[in-house]
């Protein structure tokens, strides 16, 4: 009985998670319409929550839209493994659908189920 007590108060305890600030897309001195394009509508505490790789995909694509290929690629490469498998996944599904800037146009059905698809392989 003794030796499995022990054990128990001798064990190692478990080491707690170090907790690491992920940089998002609000640390880099957004402009107006860069926050249009790649802010959702969630709410800022909601999209603080997310995963970082999630956070790291929106850093590149903010680099990618400002030209600065460089540092685009140092947030393309914090993204994990699995998630640029996913997101090529994806990429190789999605459907382009091509229309002139302010045009309006309704989706047939078959566009729509192919839209869905791709956002379902997304949440993959």
């Amino acid at each position: 009985m003794n030796v499995i007590k022990d054990k128990l108060t001798n064990s190692p305890k478990p080491k707690k998670e170090k907790i690491v600030k992920c940089e998002t897309i609000f640390d880099h001195n957004l402009t107006e319409t860069e926050r249009k394009r790649l802010w959702s509508r969630i709410p800022k505490e909601k999209y603080l929550a997310l995963d970082s790789d999630t956070k790291y995909h929106d850093l590149y694509r903010l680099y990618i839209m400002r030209g600065d290929k460089e540092t685009a690629e140092k947030y393309y490469l914090m993204i994990s493994e699995e998630a640029r498998k996913r997101a090529e996944e994806v990429k190789k599904n999605m459907v382009h659908f091509e229309y002139k800037e302010g045009e309006i146009r309704q989706f047939t059905d078959e566009e729509r189920a192919q839209i869905e698809e791709a956002r379902k392989l997304a949440l993959l």
